[in-house]
């Protein structure tokens, strides 16, 4: 009897444990819950009618209902929306995830948390310092069981991964997610270059990923730097459109085995290829629609098994992003491609602000003939080249130059004139406090109403770099609050 009572008192301690853990996440969502109840009246209407204070007339009053009182459906959607407001379930060494915590609590809530699949189909495995990474791999199959039928989302990373990480088999990611390849719809490894290249040069029989949709490849380089093996492990995967390469480090023979003609996003960010072999794979790619290349400097590997870069026309992509980590020429990386259907460029700079290369952007518009809709650059533009760009890019309708210098009175006349940007409706760039009130008056000129029938609908949409201890802001301040009353959309950003 003495050792039945320790143990329930022992998993009371538990319990208790575990709902303090948890509590304060509860709460609002709790309050939050009870709030939907009552306006939906889910709950029949339970009121109480008390006397007013002055004899007459009634005041209803709605009791309050704990958590304890809910039915399991509704207790059930409440643990998705704790689920659901925040990151995906964690399974660390050293904690429960959290819909595990929720199982822990009670029987009734360990009832129904394993009732609802949703609570479990996406994970994030944190393997630490990789000391215990063959231990998580069952953590994960336990919390993988409860979500039934539904499509799975695994991502892994190493929040204290650190130094070298000691011997690790290859084979630990094959069974990761081996037992439940069939139901994998995305897909985020982030590991030590070693062990990645272990599992993604593996062709394994009968190994298929019928449902995934989308790979993200994280290489984590852990010493001396290690050649990318071929990636083979994804070809048979029917369903893949979107696949993305995250890794700092210059490849001059990059093998991927991908049914390239069903992809229609892919990513390569910080991981240089030669532009001959950017041409050869875009090539293959006929139905790509956002692409991501990072621009090295000079390619410093002197031959390759690829032909030299030949005029390519990529008519499918419509959106490309540039990483470029210094003030490379990435005219020169894309010379003899094309994009006639680029309606989104994305031009970002890695450390350093680098200025803006007006020659460059329009070489690369004027060859590729395109109709650009959405320019964004966190270069230094210049004041001239954010007039220069609104005038011989008419046809954008969003343009993003925070990071540039503040926009010129010249400038803000000629759009508020209709003479620059006539299809402009998003625009985000520095204005100088002692211009903010000519910036508004431009954003009124260019002001539709909501009922016009008009083709062009206006600037919709401003975002404003400026110092706000300045008396410029102080004296629109009042302005910009009776705008905001309007509907408008103009935000300032503190630059001071």
């Amino acid at each position: 009897m003495s050792h039945l009572t320790t143990s329930k008192a022992a998993h009371t301690k538990v319990n208790d444990f575990y709902a303090m853990d948890i509590n304060h996440g509860l709460e609002d969502t709790v309050h939050e819950t009870e709030e939907m109840l009552s306006c939906m009246q889910i709950f029949s209407p339970r009121l109480d009618t008390t006397q007013g204070s002055n004899g007459g007339g009634s005041v209803c009053q709605r009791p309050r209902t704990e958590i304890k009182d809910f039915p399991p459906e509704i207790l059930g959607k409440v643990f998705e929306h704790c689920i659901s407001d925040s990151d995906p379930a964690v399974i660390y060494f050293k904690s429960l995830s959290t819909p595990m915590k929720l199982a822990q609590v009670s029987w009734t809530w360990r009832s129904v948390a394993f009732s609802v699949p949703r609570l479990w189909n996406e994970v994030v495995v944190d393997y630490g310092d990789l000391k215990n990474i063959h231990q998580l791999a069952q953590a994960t199959h336990n919390h993988l069981v409860h979500s039934n039928a539904l499509p799975i989302i695994i991502h892994t990373k190493g929040s204290l991964l650190n130094g070298s990480p000691g011997p690790v088999r290859g084979d630990f990611i094959m069974n990761l997610l081996s037992p439940y390849a069939n139901r994998i719809r995305h897909l985020t490894l982030s590991f030590p270059v070693e062990l990645m290249n272990q599992f993604l040069q593996q062709r394994v029989a009968g190994f298929t990923i019928p449902v995934l949709e989308s790979v993200t490849l994280v290489y984590r380089r852990m010493g001396p730097r290690v050649h990318l093996v071929p990636v083979n492990v994804f070809a048979h995967a029917p369903r893949l459109r979107t696949f993305e390469i995250k890794y700092a480090l210059r490849v001059p023979d990059l093998e991927l085995d991908l049914q390239w003609d069903q992809i229609t996003e892919l990513n390569f960010v910080r991981l240089i290829i030669p532009s001959a072999q950017v041409s050869s794979i875009l090539r293959r790619c006929l139905n790509l629609q956002n692409c991501t290349l990072t621009v090295p400097k000079e390619y410093p590997f002197e031959e390759t098994n690829f032909l030299p870069a030949t005029d390519s026309i990529l008519p499918s992509i419509r959106c490309l992003t540039l990483y470029n980590e210094k003030d490379n020429n990435y005219d020169n990386y894309l010379a003899g491609i094309e994009f006639p259907s680029l309606e989104r460029l994305n031009v970002m700079f890695i450390g350093n602000q680098s200025k803006w290369e007006q020659g460059q952007f329009m070489s690369l518009q004027r060859r590729s003939r395109c109709t650009l809709r959405v320019l964004s650059t966190s270069a230094h533009v210049g004041h001239e080249n954010i007039e220069a760009i609104l005038g011989d890019v008419p046809s954008l309708t969003e343009l993003d130059v925070l990071e540039g210098q503040p926009i010129s009175a010249s400038t803000l006349r000629l759009i508020c004139n209709g003479l620059l940007a006539p299809n402009l409706e998003v625009l985000r760039c520095a204005v100088e406090p002692d211009m903010l009130s000519d910036f508004l008056d431009m954003l009124d000129c260019r002001h539709v109403p909501r009922k016009s029938r008009a083709t062009y609908r206006g600037i919709k949409s401003a975002v404003v770099s400026c110092s706000k201890a300045t008396e410029g802001y102080r004296n629109v301040r009042k302005r910009l609050k009776e705008l905001k009353s309007d509907g408008r959309d103009v935000k300032i950003i503190d630059k001071s």
